[in-house]
């Protein structure tokens, strides 16, 4: 059985992305739901708390328009747009290029350049 379609039907790149964002917009909204119980037991800031249950809406509602209408690179544009948008904000609060930070950012770039296709890879 495979994990990405039909058995015995082939899947192109196209179809292998699409299935693979919708499955990370999944994990990681859910991830952050995770990550927002967990820091709650253990008794973090409420601000942290709140944030991350706040982090988890645009993935889950970026997996569910995905799923329910298919506009995959819309979604996937917007979500590493807010990303970056939020890895830059923290950048200042996280001691810059010596923080983990930097490393979150190469990653974007790097998912920016497998997922993204057209002129907006280059915005």
């Amino acid at each position: 059985m495979k994990f990405f379609g039909p058995q015995g039907e082939e899947n192109n790149l196209d179809e292998l992305q699409k299935n693979i964002s919708l499955v990370f917009a999944f994990l990681a909204g859910v991830l952050m739901v995770f990550l927002g119980f967990s820091d709650l037991m253990v008794g973090l800031d409420p601000f942290i708390v709140k944030t991350k249950f706040l982090f988890a809406i645009p993935y889950l509602a970026g997996f569910w328009i995905m799923r329910k209408y298919g506009y995959h690179q819309a979604v996937i544009q917007f979500l590493i747009f807010l990303g970056l948008i939020l890895a830059s904000i923290n950048y200042f609060y996280n001691d810059g290029y010596r923080g983990p930070t930097f490393y979150t950012i190469f990653i974007f770039v790097v998912g920016i350049a497998i997922l993204i296709k057209g002129w907006p890879k280059f915005a």
